[in-house]
């Protein structure tokens, strides 16, 4: 037996097959299709695209979105050959939009019907697969399979590939093909999707740029460029001698062809003839190398050849135009470029210098060439005849070659950034030998020697050389915050040292940076006058000015009433502050304030003003009252006497829109004029119930008189209205008795309204109320303020528990500031109260307005007659009855068993100790063995529990043990450990909660007809079992042992393969009349698919098994073999030699198998052999 690979095909075969090969489609038209129009030349556009395939025809197009739940619409091209489906957003006709497009056909599927009869898609008829899904008619029988679209499985963005181009079926699969100018490279071009992995398949592929390699070769030229590959250019240069024949010398890599385009044609020899003659010039030819010359041309010819040069110059006694230069150059038509344009002059050499030779003056008649002039030399140099200079052809004056000469050594040389001292040590203006000349180095400049002098030396009659002084720069002061560097002015170093510009002056040696702050900038405490830095002449600032300056702070603003500040963060110079005023303030829009450079508040507006309502409005017969007119300001409004207000509001209140509010009163006149007048009293008049009243009110401190109405009644007679004659008074105003308040003596301060009542405490009290009268008020009653005069004494000390105090015995009460001490009895021992190691002598209260402070310091009282407690280590303790101690273990440890006469333990952690006024404290001999570790004891479990405990393992307090199940228990919570507690025992742990078994059934499987044989261990459990069939069955695609393992804190029978993997068994009958395929996970059975044999019938063959195992989850990686055993007459398939699935040869077309198992399985390899 051998096995032959065969390589996968995609999803996208699927479509293929249904559609191209195995079933029927109507020869023309659109016969059994209803509810379908086909749109020839359109396309679909705007569209989402579903799926993008090969096809034949539109009808094949049209059966291929039908697979598809989510396909609304199809383009057929027929120049590609491509079927796309799409999905459209909507069910409106609008969402089916299309584009003139003459190869296409399209088509409207959202109302298309299928006839089953005409157009048979055994099973997908009814589009029964949901949208993610696509339905796969099963070839022979009239079944289907869902298979979810690759976007379900692989979300994930296949492979890159750069420069290519993807066709993506959104089935399984994508196809890599290169970019225009690229050409594909590799074995596969190709990724799919694993629906196991749920990612995408590698590619070897590569797309890599067109080469049209080497450029063409064009005769008589070189080729000039950077690439050979798409786009690149190459520009071809003539060779020496030569001219190009094209207009165009450059040629292109194009195309995916890879060729050069266009080739130029060649280039071609040109030689001119001998250049032409110019007046008063002279020619000589350039001379020309040969190497890299077109092909033939020797020297001479080459020299003359298209772009050969010829030099012309001028005769002797002859020069040409200052920077003129003549070349006549070879032109491309064989002639050499125009001289008309060369010019030559006679030669002049101008005026003669005398400093040429030294001279104070020179003689002469013409300046032209052979011209002659006599240089004088001035007195006291030789030689005295003078030197003659002749004008020579290169427009020179020329000499003997010598110069005048100083009997002296003439005039001091110039030193660099020096000057001549004026305390030389001769001289100054002498010349002559053994004469000395001082410099001193400029303002800016530093020496570079000792050596700042020069003497005329009689040997070679010139000065003795002096080294120049140097200008040293300093680098830019140092910036520091806030400060602004000034550097001193130096202009006038600017002509005594040229080339140095004012800003290098400026820091150059002996320059000084003066250091201020900035506007908004305060010095720093303390830096006084220290501000300037001196530029040294090693290049630093000397001295070093530490000078930071800090942002001036204005402080929080001056409260502007009637506003409200926002936009406020910082104080600091610069700062803003937004001041807004309130409503009914102006101005309106608020205004701003600026902190200045002098820590103050720019002034701004700095008020909000009442918005101010004028003048309020008048009202006929009537007075207004007001004081002013600014918001909510109020104008009353009273008639004029005598006369009535008629209904309506008397009153306008200028509101913060800056307007009066409305006045509906009306003042009508009294028909009896003024009434009678009433002393003490004023008169208003009023209309009540259609009468006019005069009504009196009484001045304060007055009242009507009892029994007596306040007003007089307009009397309407049949002549003439007149007043009623009641008669109206106002009394004086008196208060009763003034009320009494305890501890109080009271006085009265008169006997007419407005009076008081003063209140003056008793001795012993003092006034604890804020009033200390009450005043006799209008309505002849009493203001109530409260008056209120309290004890200042205290009572008898209360002190604490065994102490006493110093207060005197037969005083009751005690005043306010009296002290008293608190002493303990004398058989005790006062301590602080927060530490009983500190003793304290003694401890005061004080009396303070009634009360007693509290104890300064706070102590307690302990008895001492065996001494202060002694301390004993991990405990902490108390006083106990009848003179004892009582010492108490901290947590964690607890009393040992008391020695005779030593304490004894009244606890697990407490020892009491007793006072023996003979003996002291009756202690244990060793203080240290007091308190010892809690201890627990051992871990103790249930006879048969499943737990188990360490051997050994610490048992004090705090102590934590780790306890495990036993096998085949296995754990199920992760509470796995026991702590010793502070009360000698070990937390609890539930072994019910943490540890279970597997269930120990034979049929625990969940395999139909599989069976689990175990061997009981002593505990009655067993966590191996071999997994084997019932009788007639046989079993594949199982472990033969399962173990029992801890799954999803639930105990579960497991393969030994990787926990995550779903087992897949499958079962066959031996008869071999069914065979039956599950799917086992850990929570049960999930049977997928059952297929009984029809007698007579041999459409169940392996196709069907192949749509099985399309529902297994098997894994890619691993080797698949199709086997025939003859002598059985049985096909095995099996995975890295387990077998998976046995069928009798009978329901085996193994050419249908293999072929219909590659197209259905795309995930895997399948080999096979015949």
């Amino acid at each position: 037996m051998r096995c032959f690979r065969n390589t996968a095909v995609t999803l996208t075969s699927v479509l293929v097959l249904l559609t191209n090969g195995g079933l029927s489609v109507q020869a023309s038209g659109l016969a059994g299709w209803t509810g379908v129009s086909i749109d020839s030349g359109r396309r679909v556009i705007g569209a989402q695209t579903l799926v993008d395939l090969s096809a034949s025809n539109t009808r094949r197009c049209l059966r291929m979105c039908w697979l598809f739940q989510a396909c609304a619409a199809v383009t057929f091209t027929l120049s590609r050959q491509r079927c796309q489906l799409f999905v459209l957003s909507g069910s409106a006709a609008d969402a089916y939009r299309l584009a003139v497009d003459s190869s296409s056909e399209s088509a409207d599927m959202r109302r298309a019907q299928i006839n089953s009869v005409l157009n048979p898609l055994r099973g997908c008829d009814m589009r029964p697969c949901s949208e993610s899904e696509l339905c796969a008619p099963v070839r022979y029988y009239a079944v289907y399979v869902c298979i979810q679209l690759a976007s379900n499985f692989c979300s994930e963005d296949p492979p890159t590939v750069a420069n290519s181009e993807t066709e993506r079926d959104n089935i399984g699969s994508v196809v890599y093909s290169c970019a225009q100018g690229y050409f594909q490279t590799g074995t596969n071009h190709i990724s799919y999707c694993n629906r196991i992995t749920r990612t995408w398949s590698a590619v070897d592929t590569n797309c890599a740029l067109v080469n049209c390699g080497q450029p063409p070769v064009v005769t008589g030229a070189n080729p000039n460029g950077m690439g050979t590959t798409l786009d690149s250019v190459v520009t071809y240069t003539c060779l020496a001698g030569s001219a190009p024949s094209s207009i165009d010398m450059t040629s292109t890599c194009v195309g995916s062809s890879g060729q050069w385009l266009p080739v130029p044609e060649p280039c071609v020899a040109v030689i001119c003839p001998d250049p032409p003659a110019a007046d008063l010039m002279n020619f000589e030819i350039t001379s020309r190398t040969v190497l890299g010359a077109f092909p033939g041309l020797d020297a001479a010819q080459l020299s003359r050849a298209y772009g050969g040069e010829a030099l012309y110059t001028c005769k002797d006694g002859y020069t040409a135009p200052e920077g003129a230069s003549y070349i006549s150059q070879c032109q491309e038509d064989g002639t050499w470029s125009s001289t008309a344009n060369f010019l030559c002059s006679p030669v002049d050499c101008g005026e003669p210098e005398p400093s040429l030779v030294n001279a104070s003056h020179v003689n002469y008649t013409t300046t032209t060439m052979g011209a002659v002039a006599i240089a004088a030399c001035p007195p006291g140099f030789s030689p005295s005849e003078g030197i003659k200079l002749t004008c020579n052809k290169s427009g020179d004056w020329e000499g003997p070659g010598e110069t005048c000469v100083s009997d002296g050594c003439g005039a001091p040389p110039q030193v660099a950034f020096a000057t001549i001292d004026s305390g030389t040590t001769s001289d100054s203006t002498s010349t002559l030998v053994g004469s000395v000349v001082n410099y001193r180095c400029l303002e800016a400049a530093v020496p570079t020697s000792n050596v700042m002098s020069s003497t005329c030396l009689a040997s070679t009659r010139t000065w003795s050389p002096v080294l120049p002084c140097e200008v040293v720069f300093c680098p830019e002061p140092p910036a520091m915050d806030g400060t602004v560097v000034r550097l001193k002015d130096r202009a006038s170093l600017a002509d005594a040292i040229p080339g140095v510009d004012h800003e290098q002056l400026q820091r150059a040696y002996g320059g000084e940076a003066n250091y201020t702050c900035k506007d908004g900038y305060k010095a720093p405490e303390g830096s006084g006058s220290n501000s300037i830095s001196q530029c040294q002449a090693d290049s630093t600032w000397s001295p070093t000015i530490n000078f930071a300056c800090s942002l001036v702070d204005c402080g929080q603003p001056a409260t502007v009433t009637n506003s409200i500040t926002v936009n406020h963060t910082t104080t600091l110079f610069g700062d803003t502050v937004n001041v807004q005023c309130l409503r009914g303030f102006s101005p309106v829009q608020g205004f701003n304030l600026t902190c200045t450079a002098t820590g103050d508040w720019d002034q701004g507006a700095l008020e909000c003003e009442p918005l101010d309502c004028g003048a309020p409005p008048s009202v006929d017969n009537a007075t207004i009252g007001y004081t002013e007119t600014v918001i909510n300001s109020t104008a009353n409004y009273s008639c004029v006497q005598p006369a009535v207000v008629k209904e309506g509001v008397s009153f306008s209140t200028c509101l913060d829109t800056g307007k009066w509010s409305s006045v509906t009163m009306s003042c009508v006149p009294v028909p009896c004029g003024p009434a009678r007048e009433v002393n003490n009293s004023e008169v208003q008049y009023t209309t009540v119930n259609g009468q006019i009243r005069a009504e009196f009110t009484c001045h304060a401190g007055f009242r009507v008189a009892d029994g007596t109405d306040p007003y007089n009644v307009c009397i309407n007679f049949e002549r003439q209205p007149t007043w009623s004659d009641n008669v109206i008074t106002c009394n004086a105003v008196a208060c009763d008795g003034p009320p009494k308040v305890a501890n109080t003596i009271v006085g009265v301060t008169g006997s007419a309204y407005p009076y008081k009542a003063v209140y003056t405490c008793s001795a012993g009290y003092d006034l604890t109320s804020i009033a200390s009268s009450r005043t006799c008020q209008a309505d002849g009653t009493w203001s109530t303020e409260e008056v209120v005069c309290s004890s200042t004494s205290c009572a008898w000390p209360d002190v604490i528990d065994n102490a006493q105090s110093d207060a005197s015995y037969t005083a009751v009460t005690f005043p306010s500031g009296q002290v008293v001490s608190i002493y303990c009895y004398a058989e005790f021992t006062m301590v602080s109260a927060n530490s009983t190691s500190a003793v304290v002598k003694f401890s005061t209260i004080t009396c303070e307005n009634g009360n007693w402070t509290s104890l300064n310091p706070q102590v307690q009282c302990i008895p001492f007659e065996c001494g202060y407690p002694p301390a004993v280590p991990l405990t902490t303790w108390t006083l106990g009855p009848k003179h004892t101690l009582v010492y108490e273990c901290i947590d964690g440890y607890q009393a040992a068993a008391g020695e005779a006469g030593s304490g004894t333990s009244t606890s697990t952690n407490t020892l009491e100790v007793e006072c023996d006024a003979q003996s002291g404290w009756k202690l244990p001999g060793d203080l240290e063995g007091v308190c010892i570790h809690t201890h627990c004891g051992e871990i103790t479990t249930p006879e048969n529990s499943p737990l188990y405990v360490p051997r050994t393992y610490v048992k004090t307090y705090g102590s934590k043990v780790e306890v495990s199940c036993t096998a085949p228990m296995y754990q199920n919570s992760p509470d796995n450990v026991t702590t010793c507690q502070a009360d000698g025992k070990w937390s609890a742990i539930d072994p019910g909660d943490l540890c279970a078994p597997c269930n120990q059934s034979t049929h625990a499987s969940g395999v139909p007809n599989g069976l689990l044989q175990m061997d009981a261990m002593a505990s009655g459990f067993a966590d191996r079992a071999r997994f084997t069939c019932e009788s007639d069955y046989q079993a594949f695609g199982a472990e033969d042992e399962l173990v029992c393992r801890s799954v999803n804190n639930s105990a579960a029978w497991q393969g030994l393969e990787d926990a995550q993997m779903v087992l897949a068994f499958g079962a066959v009958r031996a008869d071999g009349t069914s065979y039956q395929v599950f799917r086992v996970d850990y929570n049960g059975q999930d049977k997928l698919m059952s297929v009984e044999q029809n007698s007579g019938s041999d459409d169940i063959d392996s196709l069907q098994i192949s749509e099985l195992l399309t529902l297994i989850e098997l894994s890619e990686k691993a080797t698949f073999c199709l086997q025939y055993e003859m002598e059985q007459s049985i096909y095995q398939l099996t995975r890295n030699g387990q077998i998976i699935i046995m069928m009798p040869a009978v329901f085996v077309d193994i050419h249908r198998f293999a072929t219909r198992y590659s197209v259905k399985v795309s995930l895997i390899t399948l080999n096979y052999s015949t």
